[in-house]
């Protein structure tokens, strides 16, 4: 038990200075003398030096006043002193120490019982405090601007314009983290705080920073000046007050927590008490600071993730760990995370009794033992560069009873009631205390603390003005987007345990259906990652809306430590002189689909997304940053995947995101080199960044052997997988016939060299497939032809067989075959062989080959295959037609097996569906070769992630109350498919409904479409969206792209989509493209694509303006589209006639093929054909509706879009498994 601080002593010698005229300059002595908790700042940390209250009385809480008097001594009672003092007493107190508020409260309520409040300058406690230790001295640092978001001048610029509004001449901050705020500095003159002992006043032009100055370095001093600061002592700051009271006219605005002392130095008529403009402007965040505080909470997750593992562990073995040695590992975990400055208050670790008392710390006293018999509460927060963070969860390493499961499940519900909740914008934060309380209420239970509170960047865990309490706060200005808040409700029974959960919540805009008086409506997104325990939850006191999937767990992918990795590269970035390497995601082909071998830049960062790039920097002794730049597509998933401890994500595309080399010329000194594999950059990438770093004095130096393979012990080999000649039954066109149009193509475009670099150009000039990366029948190889010689390169010659050998020679007799490493020596000398006329090379041609040709005989352009590829000879047309009949059968066989699946409530997520559609294709035909891209298998909020594949960690359960979406596909020997259907195997909504089919109405828009010969694609995609522009819907990705034949997936030349693509040689005859418009709903959760595969086809119509020649489409996909989906009151005549004629076709051809005993598919597959393609009228399946029979409204039925989801929470249970 705590012992008992005997403080005769102190009072003693406070009673004598209390008598004392001359010290406590008043006409008589003080009756009594008040002591209270605060110090000058109103800080929630109070600095050793200025803890009077507990110098005086031993008491150490963390609320209360003492009150001396002449043979009393007491913590504060409110009637006391006009119960017990003779009428006409002095009642003295510190102005410093109370706000203006208290002053007059007190000042009024001892006029009632005839006794005077009096300021007492000169502190009591001070004087009598020999043993005071001196205020802190500790040195300020600045916080970069890339984690404040905005500099000082442009804070004060905004302070300025509303000190206008309230004609205030001057604004002083006496709260310390409204001036660390500010001026963008922070300190650590508190415990377990970043702020610092200092005052500011802020004039229209100007401003006084008083401080004690020892504590500045230069470059903050500069920076003060630089912003027409003034810096003054501490001390300084009444006398510059009252000058400036007596130097103007006009108001001055103090907080309503300014002291007294302060404030009455103003005549009562020139005084603004109320929050300062800074309380509002550091409440609401910016993108920075958001963004900010989000990584500080993902980083401390982890840290208390492997904290509750680790405790776990060792109190189940029966080890000893107690309230204090727990909150000590804690810290040690949290010290192991980048930018970690503190912890933000002192961690409270409570178990059993000591968990029921709310704000308990644990000391030598009273530290108990953590056992497998009792509750366990921990909470606990940080101080990161990035964000401040409070987290707090109850763990039970037993057997819990069963009301204390109850209790906890109820304070869950409580939590999951606060950040589901919807209100008006503003509100104050009361008017929802109530929710937290609700569950409980329902059984008499409470809890005795406030629900929630702001949280600062970098700054105090506490911050106001919104607090979420049971009573009105005055100051709360009410809610605001970006406000962050603490969402922490609870249940304490005395003497036996104690139950919290808290996490971290940002304030969001929410859209709803309807918007009344556009008030604007706010939400809530959880930030904090931490899994609840499932020991402790009775599930049956849930809803289905609290925790619509409990029972699944989902793991999020696991942030791998990359330091060894990263020191490793720094130590040979030393060896060669680089400030910084560059680390690119492509490989020296820059296919689409990067094989293990080449993944340089997933090793190093761990992050697997298919586009992006890093870059590393050092210093002499090895210390640097490292970064990481990709586009919107992979924030989350870069987040997850990388050790954010380590790396900095770059957001591509967001405002205030500088580009890689805007980066590198504001980061780096003057004359440092950066690095990079010439291989992995195209000409027009190195010209680029190599002009932008010049400029700035900086060198772009070609590093030849890769730093990263020279590190890269573990790094598999590349694929050496044999080389097969496809036939010419699959080809249409022989080698020799290709390789002459194409040196013709040379001859008229000048050129004597040509480098195909590209791997589906050589598969395709030379009739040749592999199986070197994974979903691409290529394999890692080089070409160079000229007008008598044609050498290939490949990676290990043996790849290439004697048959192959042979076959090559019949057909190219001048065919030499060399190793891959040899292209970078030969083509300098077969350029020189050569030497006149162009070289022609392809704009993704790499750097390394490029470099060795001189720039004036460089033709940098499309080569002639990429034309001659994507317009299809009559056998790969026909090819095409087979594959897909095939294709088609096989997703019939799929819908109709996962269909039966659904309704018998067989359990089958999205990577079981993906895999049991692989094996259908794999068992329905010798023809199929591989995946044609890792198939999208989604269902609910993942069909809403538009390039969203499924892993282990990711999958979720296919459900009859949500939308799927499959795109998935085939390399077949005889084509390559591409098909997307979206499925709902219950009831869709009505939106849902609208949606399908208006991406339906421009998937028939499209495949309908009549346009003259070479028309760009770009000019066609609005055909695909006029349907979805039409209620204010669309989809943010092209509409089609090229196919190549039994090669990759994405061709080009050509494409549909809203860009301009520079090359685009316009629609042709024989091209074959996708037709996939889509729409994608994140709030809604649900996404939906329909893609079928098309041919460019002549057309013959009634008049050949200019003649032009036209064209259209032949669909070539015939899987069923799903009828309950349709609202077919929405569609036109013309349109239901397409597709009655698409499923008649869809019967006949596919209805065909799935009826063939030697195709070998189940009859189930044509039964649910025949289902689902029931012609329009006579089907019952989903008659035409009234046009305003259904919502249309996007938002119908919709609430927060940030709901609860526990699938969020569990995540990272496998990161406590994995780190035990």
């Amino acid at each position: 038990m705590l012992l008992a601080v005997n403080t005769t002593l102190q009072i003693l010698l406070l009673r004598n200075l209390m008598t004392n005229l001359d010290v406590t300059g008043t006409e008589k002595e003080l009756s009594a003398y008040i002591v209270p908790l605060n110090d000058a700042h109103y800080g929630s940390k109070i600095a050793t030096c200025d803890q009077r209250l507990k110098y005086i009385s031993g008491f150490s809480g963390s609320a209360g006043s003492v009150i001396v008097t002449g043979n009393s001594a007491l913590l504060w009672t409110g009637e006391f002193l006009n119960r017990n003092l003779t009428r006409g007493s002095l009642v003295g107190v510190d102005p410093s120490l109370y706000s203006k508020t208290e002053w007059e409260n007190l000042e009024t309520l001892l006029k009632v019982g005839g006794h005077t409040l009096v300021q007492v300058h000169q502190n009591l406690i001070d004087l009598a405090w020999d043993t005071r230790p001196p205020c802190p001295a500790e040195p300020v640092f600045p916080l970069e601007i890339s984690f404040t978001g905005r500099n000082t001048s442009d804070k004060l610029t905004d302070i300025r314009a509303q000190m206008l509004t309230e004609a205030a001449d001057a604004v002083v901050l006496s709260e310390l983290d409204e001036i660390a705020w500010l001026l963008n500095l922070r300190g650590s003159d508190l415990d377990s705080s970043s702020v610092f002992i200092s005052y500011l006043i802020i004039r229209n032009n100007s401003f006084q920073f008083f401080i004690n100055s020892a504590k500045l370095n230069e470059t903050i001093v500069s920076g003060i000046v630089r912003d027409n600061g003034q810096i003054l002592a501490y001390e300084e700051i009444g006398v510059k007050l009252s000058e400036l009271v007596n130097g103007t006219m006009g108001k001055i605005w103090f907080s309503t927590n300014c002291n007294y002392a302060l404030v009455s130095r103003v005549p009562e008529n020139r005084q603004i008490v109320k929050l300062t403009p800074i309380a509002l402007l550091k409440a609401v965040k910016n993108d920075v600071e958001a963004d900010g505080m989000r990584i500080a909470l993902i980083k401390d997750a982890a840290a208390v993730i492997r904290y509750l593992a680790w405790l776990e562990d060792s109190v189940t073995k029966g080890e000893n760990q107690t309230e204090m040695s727990g909150a000590a590992k804690l810290l040690e975990f949290r010290k192991e995370n980048v930018n970690f400055l503190t912890t933000s208050f002192q961690t409270i670790s409570g178990s059993g009794s000591n968990g029921a008392i709310i704000h308990y710390r644990p000391s030598v006293e009273t530290d108990k033992q953590i056992t497998t018999s009792e509750m366990y509460l921990v909470d606990s927060g940080a101080i990161y560069r990035e964000g401040t963070t409070d987290i707090t969860r109850t763990m039970h390493f037993g057997t819990p009873t069963d009301f204390q499961r109850e209790c906890y499940t109820r304070v869950l519900k409580g939590q999951i009631a606060i950040v589901t909740s919807t209100f008006p914008l503003k509100i104050r934060a009361s008017r929802i205390d109530a929710f937290a309380r609700r569950a409980l209420w329902a059984v008499g239970l409470d809890y005795n603390h406030g629900t929630g509170h702001g949280i600062g960047h970098a700054l105090n865990v506490h911050e106001g003005p919104s607090y979420i309490r049971s009573y009105y706060m005055p100051d709360d200005q009410g809610y605001r987007a970006n406000m962050f808040t603490s969402n922490e409700p609870g249940y304490y029974r005395e003497g036996e345990f104690g139950i919290r959960l808290e996490n971290i919540i940002k304030v969001v805009e929410v859209q709803l259906d309807n918007n009344f008086q556009n008030l604007g409506f706010l939400g809530f997104q959880d930030l904090t990652f931490v899994p609840y325990q499932h020991k402790l939850i009775k599930h049956e006191l849930l809803t289905a809306e609290e925790f619509p999937d409990f029972l699944i767990t989902t793991t999020m992918i696991i942030p791998t430590a990359s330091a060894a990795i990263l020191t490793a590269l720094r130590a040979l970035m030393i060896t060669n002189s680089l400030s910084a390497y560059i680390v690119p995601a492509e490989d020296e082909h820059y296919t689409e689909f990067v094989a293990e071998c080449h993944q340089r830049r997933g090793y190093i960062s761990k992050f697997t997304g298919s586009a992006g790039t890093a870059i590393v920097t050092t210093n002499s002794t090895g210390e640097g940053v490292a970064l990481l730049w990709t586009d919107g597509r992979y924030y989350f998933q870069a987040e997850q995947e990388m050790d954010m401890n380590l790396w900095r994500l770059m957001r591509d595309g967001t405002s205030g995101t500088p580009t890689q080399a805007q980066w590198l010329t504001e980061n780096l000194a003057a004359n440092s080199r950066v690095g990079v594999d010439p291989a992995l950059y195209t000409k027009g990438t190195w010209d680029n960044m190599e002009s932008q770093l010049r400029a700035k004095n900086l060198s772009l130096v070609a590093i030849d052997t890769n730093l990263v393979d020279e590190i890269w012990e573990t790094r598999p080999s590349c694929s050496e997988n044999p080389i097969f000649s496809l036939d010419l039954i699959y080809a249409g066109k022989n080698t020799s016939d290709k390789v002459r149009d194409v040196r013709a193509a040379m001859a008229d475009n000048g050129a004597s060299v040509l480098l195909v670099a590209e791997l589906d150009e050589v598969a395709w000039l030379l009739n040749l497939r592999g199986k070197d990366i994974p979903s691409s029948s290529t394999f890692f190889s080089f070409v160079i032809l000229t007008a008598t010689t044609l050498d290939f390169f490949t990676n290990n010659p043996t790849q290439v067989s004697a048959n192959v050998t042979t076959a090559l020679r019949s057909n190219v007799p001048e065919i030499a075959l060399k190793s891959y490493e040899e292209a970078y020596a030969e083509l300098p000398r077969i350029v020189a062989a050569n030497s006149t006329g162009m070289v022609w090379v392809n704009r993704n041609a790499n750097y390394k080959l490029v470099r060795t040709v001189d720039a004036s005989r460089l033709l940098v352009k499309l080569t002639p295959i990429s034309l001659m590829k994507s317009l299809k000879n009559d056998v790969e047309v026909a090819g095409y037609r087979r594959a897909l009949i095939r294709d088609s059968a096989a997703l019939c066989e799929f819908f109709s097996w996962l269909e039966d699946a659904m309704e018998r409530g067989v359990s089958v997520n999205e990577t079981s569906a993906a895999t049991h559609l692989y094996q259908i294709r794999q068992n329905r035909s010798e023809l199929f070769f591989d995946k044609s891209f890792s198939t999208i298998s989604a269902t609910g909020r993942n069909a809403a992630i538009i390039h969203y594949m499924p892993t282990e960690a990711s999958s979720r359960p296919l459900s009859r109350d949500e939308l799927y979406l499959l795109d998935s596909g085939g390399l077949y020997f005889d084509g390559t498919t591409d098909i997307t259907r979206s499925m709902h195997f219950g009831n869709p909504t009505p939106f849902q409904r609208e949606a399908y089919t208006r991406v339906l109405k421009g998937q028939i828009a499209l495949a309908t479409a009549k346009f003259p010969d070479k028309t760009l694609g770009n000019r066609l995609d609005s055909f695909a969206r006029e349907a979805l522009w039409e209620v204010g819907l669309e989809y943010n990705h092209g509409t089609g792209h090229g196919i190549g034949a039994f090669l990759n997936i994405h061709e080009g030349p050509q494409g549909i989509g809203s860009g301009n693509r520079v090359e685009d040689p316009g629609l042709q005859e024989n091209m074959i493209t996708s037709n996939e418009p889509g729409y994608y709903d994140e709030v809604l959760e649900f996404g939906i694509r329909l893609e079928n595969v098309i041919r460019v086809a002549k057309v013959e119509l009634a008049h050949d303006f200019q003649n032009s020649g036209w064209l259209g489409f032949e669909d070539m996909t015939f899987v069923p589209y799903s009828h309950k989906l349709i609202n077919f009151a929405l569609l036109t005549e013309d349109e239901i006639q397409y597709l009655n004629e698409y499923q008649a076709k869809t019967r006949d051809i596919v209805g065909a093929y799935l009826l063939d005993p030697q195709n070998n598919f189940p009859r189930a597959a044509y039964d649910w054909m025949l289902k689902e393609t029931n012609p329009i009228g006579e089907t019952t399946t989903a008659p035409p509706t009234s046009p305003t029979s259904e919502s249309t409204s996007p938002r119908s039925g919709a609430a927060n879009p940030y709901r609860f989801d526990v699938n969020l929470y569990l995540t990272l249970i496998c990161l406590m498994v994995l780190l035990q």
